[in-house]
């Protein structure tokens, strides 16, 4: 139980009957805990009054929580918090929530401030280098520079900028990451080049570009200062077929003809597929998933309706249309 010295102060009130003063009472919190004292009013002519004065000292801070564990931890003990996106295809936008909580009595004041975590960037891409070439995949050196920045710029932010939060209550506080493809201009060396390499198959790889940010929540009130590493890696649809063309010869009338193709995703995401129905011809199955690395066999067939030749163009829809492969 924390203590307090009250000292004696004396007084005097004016006026006639009926009138009346007042008394201010001041605490200075030096510790945590309740704090209770005894006041003794002694009024010339009349029995001493007692005042109970008390009060509980909180500490004043604000404290960030994640509800999921698996993709953010908050900082605590003076450690950096962590938001960590995983790998996502070009053109996806992933949130994470976290809840900003005052444990004070008192409204508190925030802002966030945000800048690219270009070490946690060199780091991430050196470990993506050494996963890519145990399958063969030599990863081109990243670019460094304003171009690099320029591509980390607005990738990965958090909301709001600043805010208040009341007492006793929570403020949620949102980590988005979206990455978008990087331009290539032919002819000049370009930072997306080096989102695309070959394996010992001749084969083109996606691989997956490192996103990473510094966030820190900072309120004068509390002298507090939350620091967040944000994280997150972009990658291309990296699926592709074994046959783009496919020649059936000729088929009788209503009677059908197959080709078995292969269907493979090199990047490291899941990677949803779909072949939009098409009139003669059709693929089993026509949709699917693809897991990383993973390989599907697919059975193109073609049944024609009626006599004549037919050329057409089958298209293979992967992660909703973000990547469109025309098998002929």
């Amino acid at each position: 139980m924390c203590s307090s010295d009250l000292m004696m102060v004396e007084g005097q009130i004016h006026g006639g009957a009926r009138s009346h003063d007042s008394v201010t009472v001041t605490f200075t919190a030096s510790e945590q805990g309740p704090v209770r004292a005894l006041a003794r009013v002694i009024c010339e002519g009349q029995v001493p009054q007692m005042l109970d004065i008390s009060a509980n000292v909180v500490d004043q801070k604000l404290e960030l929580s994640f509800p999921d564990k698996e993709t953010g931890r908050p900082g605590e003990g003076g450690q950096v918090g962590k938001v960590d996106f995983g790998t996502t295809l070009y053109g996806n936008e992933m949130t994470i929530v976290a809840m900003l909580a005052n444990h004070s009595p008192q409204p508190t004041p925030f802002f966030i401030s945000s800048e690219i975590d270009r070490s946690s960037i060199e780091s991430m891409h050196s470990t993506i280098g050494n996963e890519m070439g145990e399958h063969g995949v030599e990863v081109p050196r990243p670019q460094t520079g304003p171009d690099a920045d320029m591509l980390q710029d607005g990738v990965l932010s958090v909301t709001p900028s600043e805010g208040m939060v009341q007492p006793y209550s929570t403020v949620p506080i949102t980590f988005t990451f979206n990455p978008t493809q990087p331009k290539q201009i032919k002819g000049f060396a370009s930072v997306g080049q080096s989102d695309m390499a070959q394996n010992t198959e001749g084969a083109m790889v996606a691989i997956p570009q490192p996103y990473a940010s510094t966030a820190v929540i900072e309120s004068a009130e509390t002298k507090q200062s939350i620091t967040v590493s944000m994280t997150g890696c972009g990658t291309r649809a990296g699926v592709d077929v074994s046959h783009r063309v496919v020649r059936f010869g000729e088929c009788p009338v209503h009677e059908r003809k197959d080709v078995l193709v292969t269907l493979k995703n090199s990047a490291k995401v899941p990677a949803p597929f779909n072949f939009p129905p098409i009139a003669n011809f059709s693929v089993r199955p026509s949709k699917g998933l693809l897991q990383p690395l993973q390989s599907q066999s697919l059975v193109v067939s073609f049944r024609p309706s009626q006599l004549g030749k037919f050329k057409s163009q089958i298209k293979c829809e992967v992660a909703k249309g973000k990547l469109t492969i025309p098998i002929r």
